[in-house]
């Protein structure tokens, strides 16, 4: 499918680079490890090693190489954040099912929070990119809303990695915004993009107080509560550098 068809994937572009300068990586990662195997496969719940990525590129370039018009992305798009507002909604309803547990962490259909927290990630890009083009009032009410779902069902995740990388995104739409309020005719995508990213600040400063509500203390004082993760990171980083 992707190398049968008219239209290829231009390697020249910044995005088809970044393809093959990450699995590269990611191989070679995998190949110097310290458990080749599983570097490969990943663990069985998981199930994301360089095996998985492989598959993700190849995913990348039949989808480049069939869905080649705009049209096609943006209809293919709307269907897929109609979809997260579903498994959002999942998310939501199983927070409230176990508010009395701090540790619980929503993970909605996709049976692992991780997943769910850059499932939620990226259709909140999804949804801001779709915010960006002509659509109607009533489209653009859809798609905000299902913004707020997605950005709520991440918070509801507890994942630290797909904060982080929220966090990033935000600083990225940042710069970008500020640099394209240069431009005459970009001031309206410059506008939808710092509206977004208002939404993003808006929604983490709710979180942030709503810690002090007693339904929702525990449950999101686990956040700042556990360090385990940042230990393990210092013990792997101590053993990389101990490996001759």
């Amino acid at each position: 499918l992707a190398f049968g068809r008219g239209y290829h994937v231009s390697w020249r572009h910044p995005v088809g680079l970044l393809l093959v300068v990450y699995v590269a990586a990611m191989s070679c990662s995998s190949i110097v490890g310290v458990d080749v195997f599983k570097s490969f496969w990943s663990s069985p719940e998981r199930m994301t090693g360089l095996f998985f990525y492989i598959h993700v590129a190849l995913l990348f370039l039949v989808a480049a190489s069939l869905l080649y018009e705009e049209r096609s992305w943006v209809r293919l798009f709307s269907w897929s954040v109609a979809a997260s507002v579903v498994v959002g909604l999942g998310a939501i309803a199983e927070k409230l099912a176990h508010l009395g547990d701090a540790s619980f962490r929503a993970q909605s259909t996709l049976g692992n929070p991780l997943f769910l927290a850059h499932y939620a990630l990226l259709h909140v890009l999804f949804s801001l990119y779709l915010l960006l083009g002509k659509r109607k009032k009533g489209s653009r009410a859809f798609l905000v809303a299902a913004m707020g779902i997605n950005i709520l069902a991440l918070c509801l995740t507890q994942s630290r990695t797909a904060l982080a990388t929220a966090v990033l995104v935000t600083i990225c739409l940042l710069v970008a915004g500020s640099r394209m309020f240069v431009a005459a005719r970009s001031r309206r995508i410059a506008g939808w993009s710092v509206g977004g990213i208002c939404v993003l600040i808006a929604l983490a400063f709710i979180v942030e107080q709503a810690q002090h509500v007693p339904p929702y203390r525990g449950s999101l004082t686990f956040y700042f509560q556990d360090s385990g993760r940042a230990h393990l990171w210092n013990e792997g980083y101590a053993l990389f550098a101990q490996r001759p």
